[in-house]
C-alpha cells in the first residue's frame, strides 16, 4: 500500500516532468539503425586483412572461459564455507 503510494507519486513526477518539455522527434540517425550497421558491418568486413578473425574469436573465448572457471571456483568455495564440516562454520 505505501510502495503503491510512493510509485504513484514517482509516476506522477516523471510525467509532470515530461510536461515540462514540448514535443520530440528523434533524428534520423536514431530511428534508421540499418545504415549504420551495414556502414559498421562494412568496416569491420575490410579490416580482415589486418586481423585474424579466427585467432580473435579463439582469445575472448578464451578469456571469457577463463572468467568463468574462475567465477565458478569462487562460488563453490563460497557455497563451501557455509557447511559447518568442511567450512569451518562450526565445529
Amino acid at each position: 500500500m505505501i510502495s503503491e503510494f510512493f510509485l504513484g507519486l514517482a509516476q506522477q513526477f516523471v510525467t509532470w516532468l515530461a510536461g515540462l518539455f514540448g514535443t520530440w522527434t528523434p533524428p534520423q540517425q536514431l530511428t534508421d539503425m540499418a545504415t549504420g550497421v551495414s556502414n559498421l558491418v562494412t568496416t569491420f568486413a575490410s579490416l580482415g586483412v589486418w586481423v585474424d578473425w579466427g585467432v580473435l574469436g579463439a582469445c575472448v573465448t578464451a578469456a571469457v572461459a577463463a572468467w568463468g572457471i574462475v567465477l565458478g571456483i569462487k562460488v563453490v568455495r563460497a557455497v563451501a564455507a557455509h557447511i559447518p564440516a568442511i567450512g569451518g562454520a562450526g565445529d
